[in-house]
């Protein structure tokens, strides 16, 4: 299965870079393959990120949500994003912290224009 790493990345020491290497290490041991938005490149503006994430998201078969990915702006866009696309999607987190009323929905209405 071709697995997205989503999650926060903003506010966390070195972008949460560690969590996102951990997740992808653990994703590859169990045999899947791994989109990890972390290895993106150093430098590109904020708003570049989002389109090209969604791209991966795409060609993803699942998405992997990190811990916290709730208190996140891409991560709750990318939530969004996938569940509208029928992606699978799975947690870190246990099952009761995934509470769908914390994440804001007019994120989700913000893709009605997005043009990938």
């Amino acid at each position: 299965m071709i697995i997205y790493i989503a999650g926060p990345m903003s506010g966390y020491p070195n972008f949460n870079h560690e969590a996102f290497y951990r997740a992808e290490t653990d994703l590859r041991a169990s045999g899947h393959i791994v989109i990890n938005p972390a290895k993106l490149p150093k430098g590109l503006p904020d708003q570049a990120f989002l389109p090209i994430c969604m791209a991966m998201i795409e060609a993803a078969d699942a998405v992997f949500f990190l811990r916290n990915w709730q208190h996140s702006e891409g991560a709750k866009a990318e939530y969004y994003y996938a569940k509208r696309q029928r992606k699978d999607l799975f947690f870190e987190e246990p099952k009761a912290d995934q509470d769908p009323d914390r994440v804001n929905t007019s994120i989700a209405d913000s893709y009605d224009e997005l043009e990938l």
